[in-house]
């Protein structure tokens, strides 16, 4: 567990070079979203539908959808077509969601005559084929291994292509964000966009080694420096330093943030002042004559380099809500009917609910989190017993602690000021009412309030934490 934090927040310096070459002019989002909403939305189609056009085999109905109706031997079948590594974050219930959804959203492709042509899905074919760098016979014996014909594949492509037809008319074309909305969005991420303290530096370095007298490389290198001006570096550079990378620029190595470089030569280029030579210094390459030309404070990326990563991560925030409203939309117009619940690990701990969603993944590992507020008391009283249980699977889970009202992640060593954009929606998304404390587990798990709390049993609740927490890490 990280100290207590009793400092002023730290700057976090999250640089990397890749930022600065973010350039200005913004993608146009209703078209760079579409990836990730096939991704997010339509891409089970492929992973869960083997047989989806065939007829049911068997009689047990595990969900009927209007006039659909699916089929325990179905889903058994959609469920063994789960790639193995994706098995473990799948259960039956979600694959079953699934096919759910994709009816209602086919049914309302159709109802609004958005239904893609056979002419469509054979373009997507034939691009797929070339893709594959195979000839047609070849594509296909390759997918008849894993029970795909021609037919089958047309067929998958017609829904995937029609589903996506719906998705860019209702869902993506709706989005919109503002510029006003993407500077507050700036302002209040911008300790991301830190770019710490660099120095513009050259060198010129005379080497030393086994068959290299140290004294005389010394000697050589004094010598240089006595000689050295600002003036005429670039010129002693080329014509007598070691280091042939950076003497043909005049021994211009650029921008030099702290601790990129060994440590010798980091130490005395951070001591030095504009426009100052020094050295020289010795180090595991031999000895540097540094010229330090300018110094470029820490400071912000600007918003105009940044402003296309801003707008991609409200818009992809806003597609998924307007992704839910609508499919909750369309779920209430339809007569749906679930009859199948699998074996539920949520029952080591009673009080949760299971929204039926797959494990949310932060930085690679699944996301867990408490959200509060510092007037609460009830957030007070069960945070320590949280902080005790999720702590102990930090390695392997992205765990946080956030309180709304300050914004900051009580699980950090810094003090933050607002909550990460992604998070505060699942909290928007998980908690409609905003009450607090909510615990998200997974997104797949979550509980509003404490359950033992009138009994002032920590334990049951400490218990509860831990029946969860043995399920998501299984998935890790």
């Amino acid at each position: 567990m990280p100290a207590k934090k009793t400092a002023k927040r730290t700057k976090k310096k999250q640089f990397s070079e890749d930022m600065v070459s973010l350039e200005a002019n913004r993608h146009n989002k209703k078209t760079s979203l579409l990836l990730f909403l096939i991704v997010v939305v339509v891409i089970f189609l492929f992973l869960f539908s083997g047989r989806i056009f065939t007829k049911d085999a068997g009689d047990t109905i595990v969900a009927k959808v209007d006039s659909h109706k699916i089929t325990l031997a179905r889903l058994d079948d959609q469920y063994t077509r789960i790639p193995s590594d994706l098995k473990s974050m799948m259960t039956k219930d979600m694959v079953l969601q699934q096919l759910v959804d994709e009816y209602i959203l086919m049914d309302e492709a159709k109802r609004q005559g958005m239904v893609a042509s056979k002419k469509d899905a054979y373009d997507v074919i034939r691009k797929s084929i070339l893709a594959s760098q195979k000839i047609e016979e070849e594509f296909y014996e390759l997918l008849a291994k894993d029970n795909i014909t021609k037919e089958y594949l047309t067929e998958y492509y017609i829904r995937q292509l029609s589903i996506q037809n719906l998705l860019n008319k209702t869902v993506i074309s709706k989005i919109d964000v503002t510029d006003q909305e993407i500077k507050d969005h700036y302002e209040k991420t911008k300790d991301r966009f830190i770019v710490p303290e660099s120095r513009n530096a050259s060198h010129i370095l005379i080497r030393t080694g086994p068959n290299i007298n140290e004294s005389l490389a010394f000697k050589r290198a004094v010598e240089i420096k006595k000689e050295a001006t600002i003036d005429n570096f670039a010129t002693l550079a080329m014509d007598r330093s070691d280091d042939q990378q950076t003497a043909v620029r005049g021994g211009l190595i650029g921008l030099i943030m702290p601790n990129m470089t060994i440590p010798e030569f980091n130490d005395l280029l951070f001591s030095m002042e504009e426009g100052s030579i020094g050295g020289p210094v010795r180090s595991t390459f031999g000895y540097h004559i540094i010229l330090l030309h300018d110094i470029i404070k820490e400071h912000y990326l600007p918003l105009k380099s940044v402003e296309s990563t801003l707008e991609m991560e409200l818009s992809a925030v806003e597609q998924q809500s307007l992704y839910n409203a609508y499919l909750n939309g369309l779920r209430n117009r339809s007569s749906i009917s679930i009859y199948y619940k699998s074996p539920a690990a949520v029952m080591a701990a009673p009080s949760f609910r299971d929204t039926g969603e797959g494990i949310c993944i932060d930085n690679g590992k699944p996301f867990v989190a408490m959200y509060s507020t510092s007037d609460c008391t009830h957030c007070a009283w069960i945070a320590e017993t949280f902080k005790d249980v999720v702590w102990k699977h930090a390695g392997n889970l992205s765990v946080h602690h956030y309180m709304l009202d300050t914004g900051d992640d009580l699980l950090t060593k810094n003090v933050e000021t607002s909550v990460n954009v992604y998070h505060l929606n699942i909290f928007k998304r998980l908690s409609p009412t905003q009450q607090v404390p909510l615990f998200v587990f997974g997104c797949k798990y979550v509980r509003l309030g404490n359950a033992h709390e009138k009994e002032n049993d920590l334990v049951s609740e400490k218990a509860e934490f831990e029946g969860i927490l043995d399920e998501i890490t299984k998935w890790v």
